[in-house]
């Protein structure tokens, strides 16, 4: 016997209903989907705890080797990028932990927000400098695969940082000034010029190694000077200035 979904009329066989011609096929499918939805949701959920989980492991797998990714292509540029991200959340609210007592007005969001986009600043320079030092020597690099191969160094930066933001928490502000002054080295100086070394040893009948080191660090500090002039008179610059 089947009974119609829709008008409750019973007959004992047939795919369509006799009184209202309702499709019993339709209607099965029709509560299959509302069955699923919730399965879904559940679902989307479980996906995105499997994201996050497989990000650890990407910032493990890349402190414990982190040169490991370089010539590996197939490496996660998304991680990559939420490397980098998640340096500068954290760097930024260390350095607002740091001094919000030295701030005017604390207003932690504008601090962060200013602070990332400063750090972001910088990374865009180093970037910048890696990408015109390829072009200047006719060496075909990506900028995704330039960021890839950066943010799968931030793993070190990001346990610098974390440690430092956790350190000043515990009111030990002087190592935790060290530490953070630390990640942002190895962060801006230390990735930048090895990720630009590495593409120079690959490409070594096209660029000459010293010629191209000094392209890219006269790059990265006309670069950073530039920045520091503009930035001078922002908002940036008069956070900065409170530091004095």
């Amino acid at each position: 016997m089947k009974t119609c979904p829709v008008c409750s009329h019973a007959q004992l066989e047939g795919n369509f209903c006799g009184e209202c011609g309702t499709s019993y096929s339709s209607a099965r499918k029709r509560a299959e989907t509302v069955v699923e939805n919730p399965s879904a949701s559940n679902g989307t959920w479980g996906d995105f705890g499997k994201e996050v989980q497989s990000f650890f492991r990407f910032v493990v797998s890349q402190a414990k080797a982190p040169s490991s990714h370089i010539h590996t292509p197939e490496s996660s540029f998304p991680y990559s990028v939420m490397s980098i991200l998640l340096y500068v959340f954290l760097a930024a609210t260390s350095f607002y932990s740091l001094y919000a007592a030295q701030l005017l007005a604390p207003a932690w969001l504008s601090i962060l927000l200013k602070g990332s986009l400063l750090l972001l600043l910088f990374l865009s320079i180093n970037l910048a400098a890696i990408k015109a030092t390829a072009m200047t020597f006719s060496v075909t690099q990506p900028l995704p695969e330039l960021i890839r191969k950066l943010g799968g160094f931030f793993a070190v930066p990001i346990i610098l940082s974390s440690a430092s933001l956790l350190l000043t928490f515990l009111d030990a502000h002087s190592l935790a000034v060290i530490l953070l002054s630390v990640s942002a080295a190895v962060a801006f100086i230390l990735v930048p010029l090895y990720v630009t070394l590495t593409m120079l040893s690959d490409f070594p009948d096209t660029i000459d190694g010293f010629n191209g080191l000094l392209f890219y660090a006269s790059c990265t500090i006309v670069g950073v000077i530039v920045l520091l002039v503009l930035i001078a008179d922002t908002a940036i610059g008069g956070m900065l200035g409170v530091f004095r």
